[in-house]
């Protein structure tokens, strides 16, 4: 790990978090920089060109959520971000989002939907579609409807959508200029998928109530189920709830955060994308929700109940706190273009 980067974090103004808090890394120390106070910034997505940061606010209560888009002052993410627009999401809990099609989309957790909002100039404009997913799955709890959890670009008029709720990966298409759904794949019974990661012909899914990580190759006509490992083993209880999966900047490895277990489990990644199990370790906090590999060795880890970011190092399968910001709730993280990314 060289050189200055940025990173921002959003946290749960609702358990007393400040919003998005942004910060520098050099030298394996963190510092702030500054906080932007908006409300439950739970999810954040840079654009594909880096010029904007986008959130998913909405936290976990009753109140429709809203995406937010901000551009970093004087082209500077050090500097600041300046609000450039803030549309109601129609839906419950936004909690992710991607770019397809040329819409910035958002899953809404709450009540299952998906919205869909058209970008000028990487700025989302007014609410283009409203999905609204059916069904449920047999969690007494957690699956007594629809959740959207996650969406992620299938190419470039394509997204897929992970509904826990229901049990299915859910394909769009934008056709004449509207999303339509081009197929689903049901997943096990109780599985409540969460997050998925692609890479290349592999696609990463884990399960967030039965506590997988499932891999499968992506076939023209649909998904091959490879491999299913348990989260993060048999040592442990089951109800871990897997979170957020990185791959390191060389590809070389896959991290999935645990919840219950407080830690994270890593897999080696090999050329063709197979994963092979290379431990878990504890990672010093509580409710450890979004990670970030910054290499192989060096992750950040946002925890949620603990209130703290760590830098950790990861050797002889444990995981040491070299440096942490220490502030409530803290749920999603970011990587941010530094100045002279851009200007080479």
């Amino acid at each position: 790990m060289s050189g200055k980067q940025l990173f921002a974090a959003g946290s749960y103004t609702a358990l007393g978090g400040p919003g998005i808090r942004v910060f520098a890394i050099e030298r394996e120390r963190l510092a702030a920089l500054y906080d932007v106070p908006i409300d439950d910034p739970i999810w954040l997505q840079l654009s594909p060109d880096g010029r904007y940061l986008y959130a998913a606010c909405g936290g976990e209560g009753p109140n429709e959520g809203f995406v937010a888009a901000f551009a970093p002052m004087n082209g500077d993410y050090a500097q600041g971000l300046t609000l450039l627009a803030r549309r109601e999401a129609h839906g419950v809990c936004p909690c992710h989002l991607c770019v397809a099609g040329g819409d910035l989309i958002s899953a809404n957790y709450a009540d299952g939907s998906i919205s869909t909002f058209p970008l000028a100039d990487g700025v989302p404009g007014e609410m283009g579609q409203l999905i609204r997913h059916q069904g449920k799955g047999p969690h007494p709890r957690r699956q007594q409807g629809p959740h959207v959890h996650q969406v992620i670009p299938l190419g470039a008029d394509a997204f897929q959508a992970q509904d826990l709720g229901t049990d299915r990966l859910v394909r769009y298409e934008k056709r004449q200029g509207r999303w339509e759904e081009a197929g689903a794949i049901p997943l096990p019974s109780g599985d409540g998928p969460r997050h998925v990661l692609i890479n290349g012909q592999m696609m990463y899914l884990a399960t967030e109530l039965s506590s997988f990580l499932r891999m499968f190759r992506m076939e023209k006509n649909g998904l091959t189920l490879l491999q299913s490992w348990k989260l993060p083993g048999d040592a442990y209880p089951a109800d871990n709830y897997p979170a957020a999966l990185r791959l390191s900047p060389d590809g070389a490895l896959l991290a999935v955060s645990c919840r219950g277990a407080d830690g994270v489990s890593f897999f080696n990644v090999e050329p063709n994308g197979g994963l092979i199990p290379a431990g878990f370790a504890p990672s010093g906090g509580c409710w450890p929700r979004d990670i970030w590999l910054l290499n192989r060795e060096t992750l950040l880890c946002a925890h949620q109940k603990s209130g703290d970011v760590s830098l950790l190092k990861w050797k002889n399968n444990r995981l040491n706190t070299v440096d942490a910001l220490r502030f409530p709730a803290p749920v999603a993280l970011a990587a941010l273009p530094c100045k002279e990314d851009h200007h080479g």
